[in-house]
């Protein structure tokens, strides 16, 4: 009868993860707190009626004496399941399972058709790379060579702006036209591959960079044809207008062959396109397989964390059905005891070392 084995077994389970997981519920707590006092006085109560009578006898069965305080206490067990059944629904893992599973298998598929697109991106790559198709030592040296060809330009800029304040302009408006003129000379050194792969033949190319040239000759000349004016009046120093022209010729000259030998072709710039396209490619599928991977991550720990938080409610609600067990063996030793000192015949009846009835625990026995 004073045995404490049920609720030895409810303290092993409380105890063992009582560390990890918390729900709590004040006015839950307060109520089945209350149940103790209220059961210790029904079996004090029950205990002197049945003892007045001198009952139970000898042989009379344990469940016929102690039921209504297994009643009494499993109406408390009643109250806890109907309180914490509605918190533990909101953690319902069977469906959260199912859900988690769908989406593994969703994400699996997903997965399975990115990877088959990154594997046939990296091959096509690997295969333009080592083919050599693509310029991309062509394009990297033409990077590097571009600012050269605009400080030439600039160098020439200064130049040409001098030379117009000589003829007695501005220094604004020698600077816009020397700018424009420079502009013009480096748009056109960078586009002339351009223009000359359009024509069919090498003798068509040949008849247009002898106008450009010829035009550029007459430019150029006009314009160290005033700096050597300017020269000559200022410090009576006399030089050839061809000095100059020829140096800008030279600049103009050096410009384009840079470009010419360096500059990818419009061939070549197809390829490097396609190249940028499929690293791009390759670029937005990795990155949507970590999207798809962190989008699975944060569905496994949606599941872990509902499945710690049904864990808590269900820990929680065993320690309460643990106290309430205690709470019913308390009131069942305080019955027997109460009982023997009262009765007249003296009698300890056999139920009294017998173990009570037991409680139908709801929580507990959904946990195991």
């Amino acid at each position: 009868m004073y045995s404490k084995s049920i609720y030895k077994r409810q303290k092993q389970i409380i105890m063992k993860d009582q560390n990890v997981y918390h729900f709590k519920s004040d006015e839950l707590e307060k109520s089945v707190s209350s149940i103790n006092e209220e059961g210790i006085a029904f079996a004090e109560e029950l205990a002197h009626d049945n003892a007045g009578l001198n009952l139970p006898k000898q042989d009379s069965p344990i469940k016929v004496f102690i039921g209504p305080l297994t009643a009494f206490y499993n109406k408390a067990i009643g109250k806890i399941q109907s309180v914490l059944s509605s918190a533990l629904s909101k953690y319902d893992l069977e469906q959260a399972e199912q859900e988690l599973r769908e989406k593994e298998s969703a994400a699996a598929k997903e997965l399975q058709e990115v990877d088959n697109v990154i594997r046939l991106k990296v091959r096509e790559k690997e295969k333009v790379e080592k083919k050599g198709t693509v310029p991309l030592q062509k394009a990297k040296r033409w990077r590097r060579l571009r600012p050269f060809n605009f400080c030439v330009i600039l160098l020439d800029i200064g130049f040409s702006s001098t030379a117009f304040m000589q003829m007695g302009y501005s220094l604004l408006f020698s600077m816009a036209i020397a700018i424009g003129i420079g502009i013009s000379i480096f748009l056109l050194s960078e586009h002339w591959p351009d223009i000359l792969e359009k024509l069919k033949t090498w003798k068509q190319k040949l008849m247009l960079t002898i106008v450009l040239y010829i035009a550029l000759t007459v430019v150029f000349y006009v314009i160290g044809y005033f700096r050597t004016t300017g020269l000559s009046t200022t410090s009576g120093i006399a030089t050839s207008p061809w000095y100059f022209c020829i140096l800008n010729l030279f600049f103009f000259t050096v410009v384009t062959a840079v470009v010419i030998i360096n500059k990818p072709n419009r061939s070549e710039r197809k390829k490097l396109d396609d190249y940028k396209t499929l690293l791009e490619e390759i670029s937005e599928a990795e990155a949507k397989k970590n999207d798809i991977n962190q989008g699975l991550s944060d569905a496994r720990e949606n599941f872990k964390d509902k499945k710690e938080s049904r864990e808590k409610v269900m820990l929680y609600a065993i320690s309460l059905e643990a106290l309430v067990v205690n709470y019913y063996e308390s009131a069942c030793q305080v019955y027997s005891t109460q009982n023997v000192q009262r009765r007249n015949d003296g009698l300890v009846p056999v139920m009294f070392s017998e173990d009570p009835p037991a409680l139908t625990l709801y929580f507990t026995n959904l946990k195991n």
